[in-house]
């Protein structure tokens, strides 16, 4: 695999981490740039909030003989943002 992490590496925090995928965050982005509209406005996105430490645990489920691991604290920033106002100003 090409993964970095999947050679051995930590990833120096654990705790809840928002995952938000490419898959995801492309929609949004198209929706954000193809929306006709005045002025800039800042959005968060929000993706499934789930232990890193659970993650790695899928991950050697796929690739068994990985070596990722996870130290140190909890991920330093806020994991659960609200995304309910690019939702209310983009179409779906």
């Amino acid at each position: 695999m090409g993964c970095k992490f999947f050679r051995g590496d930590d990833i120096p925090c654990r705790g809840k981490f928002s995952w938000l995928y490419a898959g995801e965050a492309a929609p949004a982005f198209i929706a954000a740039v193809s929306h006709d509209g005045t002025g800039s406005q800042v959005f968060n996105l929000n993706g499934p909030c789930v232990e890193i430490e659970k993650v790695i645990g899928r991950l050697k489920g796929i690739v068994p003989d990985t070596q990722i691991t996870c130290s140190g604290d909890e991920f330093p920033m806020p994991v659960k943002l609200d995304d309910t106002p690019i939702q209310a100003a983009l179409p779906s």
